[in-house]
């Protein structure tokens, strides 16, 4: 869990460790040297800025696929000394697969070690006072590549780890970023990229994060800088960019038993772009980068559990390399409708009105440490409330559908948002702000986490006719596929939801054969199952 000295102890030892775990490859790989590189500068904003490039001979006949990778955070001293030799922020496995592959690798040098990732941070500004421009030089390095007959501009690809990882996600949601393809690493979004995100087509991205990760937590936390949104957050908005609309995952071959870590690869399907979509969970994996060799203990110690069953680097290249820039890719209709708030400060249990004092003090049992970057509320005016924490949802919205539902189902009558992902905001009931659609939707499903969401959609969402999906308020659920009979289909979907259920909730018909019979005046005000 993140702490004031558990931050400036990244800044002190996170570029050793991003470099080191992007150093560990496999023997096959290692046998080999990392190619040449050069170290080079580009004028920008007035000022020389810095980058190390690695392999150009791939250029040597035509223009080359090219990767640019981003470094994590620096201290400024550290910065500076780099400039007298880049190659320090090469990484040797992804040189040596370059070498291999045929592709050049670019590593830009962030100005004192900092990526201006958006205005405010440290060390993110010019000695006249004017703040960097980050994406400004990383769009001129791109174009000068491209002009030397280096770069192939239909094969431009981005990768980044851990601080290089979060200014990723800043570059693929500026209008008409010039990449192909991304795959960020140890590294999470920060709400204000995803919440005014220019995008304007979608990029293929491969996701690899660690759930276990204590410098850039899996599940989002609340910095001074600002709110970082959890993986499934960020996976959530990269497959509403694509348009995607089903799920599929698996467990990778656990290749060390003993590395306390397993890997969930989840793929998205149905999207714009076949295969774009992917992520790598990286289950009890800390800040660092899956490989096949060892961290040393110190690195362990600091930056958490190591994965050995996969080879990161390969796994970035075998994703990237399937893609070309598709700026004729249409971004899709928004889906579902949104639920506005307004914030208008920090979270407080005092400030929840309408409740009873017990109820207050549960509130704030629960609004304790990394919880508070997703807790979100909702009451109704006659005390009835429902509260939740954590990512069982897919996204922010998700997560504000399903607690004003709870809260719903509670109280029997409409309810307000009071806090949403830790912060207060402006309560006002609107009964008619839940969008309930006619036809499945998998994205719309009420109550249900995201664990749960994509068994349905993997299971349900794909299946035969005759079909039937029940639910619980509680989040439980039941389905049947290829019954004989839509009343089949429908009773058998009922009593496996009942079932899984038990006493912690009302069951209901959520959708039968495509067609949502699910009516919230019923449904959730219909029956009440405890007081």
């Amino acid at each position: 869990m993140p702490k004031g000295a558990g931050r400036m102890l990244a800044g002190l030892i996170a570029p050793f460790i991003a470099l080191l775990v992007l150093t560990a490859c496999a023997g096959a790989v290692a046998a080999a040297s990392p190619p040449a590189g050069e170290a080079r500068t580009l004028e920008h904003q007035g000022v020389e800025r810095h980058y190390y490039l690695q392999n150009a001979e791939a250029a040597a006949t035509a223009p080359a696929p090219l990767v640019v990778s981003l470094h994590g955070y620096r201290r400024p001293n550290q910065a500076l000394a780099e400039r007298e030799n880049l190659s320090v922020i090469a990484s040797d496995p992804l040189g040596r697969v370059a070498g291999r592959e045929g592709f050049i690798v670019v590593y830009p040098h962030a100005w004192l070690g900092k990526w201006n990732q958006f205005a405010g941070l440290d060390n993110t500004r010019l000695e006249d006072g004017r703040p960097v421009d980050d994406v400004g030089f990383i769009a001129r390095l791109i174009e000068r590549l491209v002009d030397e007959g280096l770069a192939d501009p239909e094969r431009v690809y981005l990768t980044g780890f851990s601080d290089g990882a979060i200014m990723s996600y800043k570059l693929l949601c500026t209008a008409g970023a010039p990449f192909a393809a991304a795959a960020p690493v140890a590294g999470t979004m920060y709400q204000k990229h995803r919440d005014t995100c220019a995008a304007t087509f979608p990029i293929p991205l491969l996701v690899i994060a660690g759930t276990d990760d204590r410098s850039l937590p899996y599940d989002g936390w609340i910095f001074p800088t600002g709110r970082e949104i959890s993986i499934p957050e960020t996976m959530e908005h990269f497959r509403l960019l694509h348009g995607c609309t089903g799920q599929k995952s698996n467990h990778l071959y656990d290749r060390d038993p003993h590395d306390g870590s397993r890997v969930l690869e989840v793929v998205w399907t149905g999207c714009t772009i076949e295969h774009a979509v992917k992520l790598l969970r990286v289950e009890g994996g800390g800040h660092n980068a899956p490989s096949f060799e060892p961290l040393p203990e110190v690195w362990r110690d600091w930056a958490g559990t190591h994965n050995r069953d996969v080879e990161s680097t390969e796994e970035i290249w075998a994703f990237l390399r399937q893609f070309e820039r598709r700026p004729d890719a249409v971004l899709p209709a928004a889906g579902a409708e949104r639920i506005d708030y307004e914030v208008v400060g920090s979270f407080d249990a005092d400030k929840v009105p309408f409740i009873s004092e017990s109820l207050r003090e549960s509130v704030r049992r629960d609004f304790v440490g990394w919880r508070r970057s997703t807790f979100t509320l909702a009451v109704c005016e006659s005390g009835c409330v429902a509260w939740s924490w954590g990512q069982r949802w897919t996204s922010t919205q998700a997560h504000i559908r399903n607690v004003l539902q709870q809260c719903e189902h509670n109280g029997q009558e409409p309810c307000g948002l009071v806090a949403v992902n830790g912060e207060l905001v402006r309560f006002e009931v609107q009964p008619s702000q839940i969008a309930y659609p006619d036809t499945f939707d998998s994205s719309l499903l009420p109550f249900v986490t995201h664990a749960s969401l994509r068994r349905i959609r993997s299971g349900y969402a794909a299946g035969e006719q005759q079909r039937a999906l029940a639910l619980s308020y509680t989040g439980r659920y039941g389905y049947a596929t290829g019954e004989r009979s839509e009343d089949q289909a429908r009773s058998t979907a009922l009593a496996r939801c009942r079932e899984y259920s038990g006493a912690w909730g009302h069951c209901f018909l959520y959708d039968v054969n495509g067609r949502v019979t699910f009516n919230p005046t019923i449904d959730l005000y219909g029956t009440r199952t405890w007081e």
